[in-house]
C-alpha cells in the first residue's frame, strides 16, 4: 500500500478528539485523493496472510487487534509535498515529518475500494476506506516489529475512515481517530477517470483522478501506519499487495477551505504533486496495539 520513498501518513485535525469515533455521515460529498512524489509509493497488498510482530524486549508476539483482506481493489493515491513545519502540528510528541526532498515532507491521501473484503475472518462484502498519512522518521518502537515490517515505509495515520462497520470497529478498538462514513464512494465513470468522495462530518473531501499514462508516482512497497491515541500506540502493517497495476494523471482535491485537510495540503482545491490509480488482486493489513 505504500511507495518506495517513505512518505505516507496523516494526522488528526486540531479539533478532533483522539480516538473519537463518529457513526454516520454528512450530506456534503467528499472524495479521495492520492498523491505522488518523485519516489514510488504503493498501497500494501495482499500476499501474506499474517504479519509477525515481535517485541524487542520480551520477545513476545503481540496479539493482532484485527486483520483485513481485500480482493479486486482500486486505490487512488494523492501526494502533496509540504514543508515539515506545515505537517508537524498534526503529529503527536515523538513523531517527526521525514523529508523526501530538502525542505519538503509528504502528505498522502488514500482512498481504496475492494470488491471483496474479509475482516477478522468474516466476509463483509465490498468495502471502502480512506487514510490520511504523514511520512515520518522511524518511530522509536519500530524495533518491536519484525524485520519485514521494520524495513517498510513509516507513516503517521492522521485518521482512518470506512463504510464498513466491522473495519471501523477494529480501528476504534485500538484508538485510531476516524469514523464510519456509509456514503463514501469510489466510482469509475470512464476508463480514464476515477471519482472518490468521503463525506465525513468533520472533514469532507473528494478527488477526481485521471488515468493517462501507465506509470506510477510511487511503486508498491510495504508500509506501516502509526497512531498514538488514548488506548496506546497502534500500528497497521501493510505487506506488499499482489497483482498490482497502475496509471497516473492529474488529480483535483475538493474540501472546505477551513478544513484540516485544506490546511495540511495547502489548498482546498489543490492539485496533488503526484497522483496514481492502483488496482490490486489482493491487499492485506494487520492492526496491532502496542501497550
Amino acid at each position: 500500500m505504500f511507495a518506495t520513498p517513505p512518505t505516507r501518513m496523516m494526522h488528526v485535525l486540531g479539533t478532533a478528539v483522539e480516538g473519537a469515533d463518529e457513526m454516520g455521515s454528512s450530506t456534503a460529498r467528499s472524495g479521495r485523493a492520492r498523491g505522488g512524489r518523485i519516489s514510488i509509493r504503493v498501497l500494501t497488498g495482499a500476499a501474506a496472510v499474517a504479519v509477525m510482530v515481535t517485541t524487542g524486549s520480551a520477545g513476545a508476539t503481540p496479539r493482532p487487534a484485527g486483520t483485513f483482506e481485500g480482493t479486486s481493489c482500486t486505490e487512488t493515491e494523492n501526494v502533496f509535498l509540504r514543508p515539515p513545519s506545515a505537517l508537524a502540528p498534526y503529529l503527536p510528541e515523538g513523531f517527526t515529518p521525514r523529508e523526501v526532498w530538502p525542505g519538503l515532507s509528504e502528505l498522502m491521501i488514500l482512498i481504496t475500494r475492494c470488491e471483496g473484503a474479509v475482516v477478522n475472518g468474516k466476509s463483509v462484502g465490498p468495502t471502502i476506506f480512506s487514510e490520511v498519512g504523514i511520512y515520518i522518521e522511524d518511530p522509536e518502537r519500530l524495533n518491536e516489529l519484525g524485520a519485514a515490517a521494520a524495513s517498510a515505509h513509516q507513516y503517521y495515520q492522521v485518521w482512518h475512515l470506512t463504510d464498513a462497520p466491522a473495519l471501523r470497529k477494529v480501528m476504534a478498538k485500538v484508538g485510531v481517530d476516524g469514523g464510519l462514513v456509509p456514503d463514501a464512494t469510489l466510482e469509475t465513470p470512464s476508463d480514464a477517470e476515477v471519482e472518490t468522495g468521503v463525506p465525513w462530518k468533520r472533514v469532507p473531501y473528494s478527488f477526481t483522478n485521471t488515468r493517462i499514462v501507465g506509470t506510477a508516482y510511487y511503486f508498491p512497497r510495504a508500509s506501516n501506519f502509526w497512531h498514538q491515541g488514548k488506548k496506546g500506540l497502534a500500528v497497521t502493517v501493510y505487506p506488499m499487495p499482489t497483482g498490482e497495476r497502475y496509471s497516473s494523471g492529474p488529480a483535483f482535491l475538493e474540501t472546505p477551505a477551513d478544513s484540516a485537510l485544506a490546511e495540511m495540503s495547502g489548498s482546498p482545491t489543490g492539485i496533488p504533486d503526484g497522483s496514481t490509480v492502483f488496482t490490486y488482486d489482493g491487499l492485506r493489513a494487520t492492526t496491532i496495539l502496542l501497550k
